[in-house]
């Protein structure tokens, strides 16, 4: 059944219920570290006991392997990933790519010219 259909935010012309919306991966990563997914929730309405808004998921594509860092504020979310991804680094694992939505907590000149800087892709 192709046309119109409900998507999790709203009608799409495109969206089917038979094929995928989104591209597959053409490339299997296999090492951890080597492609890691990254999304950030919130705000949330009712804060945390410690005062936190926002939630940053981070999940290594090899080994399925999830972190969950609580932030107060989405300006907190660019060193939070900086800190994983040296924490990969620092483990012997080699970060190559980061997949993230177009959110502007992540396409952002900080970001863009670290990636750079360590030779990851990402925004």
């Amino acid at each position: 059944m192709h046309g119109y259909g409900y998507g999790y935010r709203g009608w799409y012309p495109w969206y089917t219920r038979d094929k995928p919306y989104y591209r597959p991966t053409i490339k299997k990563f296999t090492q951890p570290g080597e492609l890691t997914h990254i999304d950030l929730w919130g705000p949330y309405d009712v804060q945390s006991i410690h005062g936190n808004s926002y939630f940053l998921l981070m999940i290594d594509d090899a080994s399925r392997f999830i972190a969950v860092d609580f932030l107060k504020a989405k300006s907190q979310a660019v060193q939070k990933i900086k800190d994983q991804m040296t924490y990969l680094s620092v483990r012997d694992k080699t970060p190559c790519t980061i997949r993230m939505d177009r959110g502007t907590e992540f396409v952002n000149n900080k970001l863009k010219t670290w990636c750079h800087f360590v030779k990851v892709q990402g925004p």
